[in-house]
């Protein structure tokens, strides 16, 4: 699972999942956040996913919005 398409990357994680013949994901793609609360200690993030499925939210041990897309790569694929 890959959190963010980019431009540049995106050919590389595509060439590479091609070569070893392997599932790749691109996260911004089929998810949202909806909703992020920053708090002292942990960021508290809820996502939810285009495909219809129910949100989930995480709280995550750092605190800054940077990790926000961290939270996609504890989603259930």
């Amino acid at each position: 699972m890959i959190s963010e398409t980019q431009a540049g990357p995106d050919g590389v994680f595509r060439e590479m999942a091609d070569l070893h013949n392997a599932p790749i994901l691109f996260a911004d793609k089929q998810y949202t956040i909806v909703n992020s609360e920053p708090g002292k200690e942990m960021l508290t993030v809820t996502v939810a996913s285009a495909l219809g499925e129910p949100t989930f939210t995480y709280r995550l041990d750092l605190p800054g919005h940077y990790q926000e897309k961290t939270s996609w790569a504890y989603w259930p694929v």
